[in-house]
């Protein structure tokens, strides 16, 4: 294809996915309050006994006279670039499938097709240590002072810290897919279990603020069971690949006769 029609051709699949994403962020718009209240929900939705601990009271705070407005429609393309997710990721595939193999194509289906339920599973479980997060963070708060919270910079914090657990979760899938590009070797996972047993007990503690284990354990045994699992699978798939070597240096040792 000529470089004017893949000009063209990118140029289509850009549009395509600006107008689902516009759509979605008139429907994040109008659809704000709910929203809203689910972010703000394992904050606000604390104990009030919890909260009295945390200052006299926390609520969220704008700077300027813009910002309501300005953080409405930052929440509001959030909502639209989630909602229309799987359109313009349809775009980009269909952009980029026609310069891949067939091996290539299986190994993206795949990805798609087990990534995605884990991304999911780990932006859940997110949610589930905000409160305990929200209870350690906020607990240094005196008790004679006044939590003013940036609504942007939560909001901002919050998706950060979902889109780490997430991405977290996709580790274990890179790992069989370097496994299956003959790049990392199931014997290397194995030995390294004390290594990743030390690296990811830090990397928990750092992400999941709180004041005591079960937090970090609720990121730190669902990852370590699919680091396990992963290293298992990596394991298999070296030893089919150690038969089919063998079997096919028996079939060129064989003399022809």
């Amino acid at each position: 294809m000529p470089l004017l029609a893949h000009l063209a051709e990118l140029r289509r699949r850009i549009i395509n996915s600006a107008l689902a994403i516009g759509l979605g962020t008139v429907v994040g718009y109008f659809t704000f309050g709910p929203v809203f209240d689910f972010l703000t929900g394992p904050l606000c939705d604390l104990p009030p006994s919890v909260r009295q601990t945390l200052g006299q009271q926390t609520c969220f705070v704008f700077h300027d006279v813009t910002g309501a407005f300005a953080f409405r429609l930052k929440l509001a393309v959030i909502v639209g670039v989630v909602l229309a997710a799987p359109l313009w990721l349809f775009q980009l595939w269909a952009f980029l499938a026609p310069a891949l193999h067939a091996r290539e194509r299986r190994w993206a289906y795949v990805f798609v097709a087990v990534g995605t339920p884990l991304f999911l599973v780990g932006a859940a479980l997110a949610f589930t240590v905000l409160s305990a997060a929200f209870r350690f963070l906020l607990g240094f708060t005196p008790s004679n002072a006044t939590n003013l919270i940036d609504a942007n910079s939560y909001v901002t914090w919050i998706a950060v810290l979902v889109l780490v657990f997430g991405v977290s979760f996709e580790a274990p899938l890179i790992m069989v897919m370097l496994n299956l590009a003959g790049v990392l070797r199931g014997a290397t996972l194995t030995k390294s279990r004390r290594v990743v047993w030390v690296v990811l007990s830090a990397y928990c503690a750092i992400v999941t603020p709180g004041q005591d284990v079960s937090t970090m354990l609720a990121l730190f045994v669902p990852m370590y069971l699919l680091y396990e699992l992963s290293a298992f699978v990596c394991r298999s798939n070296d030893r089919r690949r150690a038969r089919r070597e063998e079997l096919l240096a028996r079939d060129v040792a064989t003399p022809i006769s």
